[in-house]
């Protein structure tokens, strides 16, 4: 065999194990699945969680064309957040659409925290509590269409919003102990939404360990 010969089987042999390892290294891939409400959390939490939003006919302009600018921003530079699509570019839907997902997360975490409330034993036993019972719901615009599938119906945005909470198992929804946020959490000891909280929340555990150790 001549050596250009044993150089090409060479690199081949190098490229068969390389591809290999790459082929292994993304079978190690962690990709996180997106869950129905993900978006809205992430949606809810444009702004921090502990700043109150009035009604949109109560509100100034500059928070509503804030709550606007932000979910703009992040529509286009952070996709992976999955904030919901509007058709519309009204600034005054946007934001009440913001304030209503986040009173009624709020509420729900709220209650969800409270250690006084206790998940029924049985599926179908209702749980009262005027936290969530009394929030007033906008009526609903539907509307039935047709497309290749069959029929469909067309929700506005808050029943979107509510039909994801609907297929969302609202007892494991937590606050995030940094920001206050809600949250769903993937795993049973996660206290915190995302990583810049989880950092800011170490941050603060070392300082009062180390406060507590100079103390003793």
């Amino acid at each position: 065999m001549s050596p250009l010969y044993d150089y090409q089987l060479c690199c081949l042999d190098n490229f068969a194990i390389e591809a290999r390892r790459i082929s292994q290294r993304w079978d190690r891939v962690y990709v996180k699945k997106v869950r129905p409400l993900d978006g809205w959390l992430n949606y809810a939490a444009l702004l921090p969680f502990d700043e109150p939003l009035p009604t949109w006919d109560k509100a100034s302009p500059e928070i509503i064309q804030r709550v606007n600018d932000l979910w703009v921003d992040a529509s286009a530079n952070e996709p992976e957040l999955g904030l919901p699509v509007f058709l519309g570019t009204d600034p005054r839907a946007r934001y009440e659409l913001c304030r209503q997902v986040r009173e009624v997360l709020g509420a729900y975490v709220a209650v969800m925290n409270d250690p006084a409330v206790k998940r029924p034993k049985v599926q179908n036993e209702a749980v009262f509590d005027s936290r969530i019972n009394d929030i007033a719901l906008p009526l609903a615009r539907r509307s039935l269409g047709l497309n290749g599938g069959g029929a469909y119906l067309s929700e506005d945005p808050v029943g979107i919003f509510l039909n994801c909470l609907l297929q969302t198992d609202v007892w494991n929804l937590w606050s995030c102990q940094t920001c206050r946020a809600p949250f769903l959490p993937r795993r049973p000891d996660q206290k915190t939404c995302r990583p810049k909280c989880a950092k800011i929340r170490r941050r603060r555990l070392e300082r009062a360990a180390r406060r507590k150790g100079r103390e003793m």
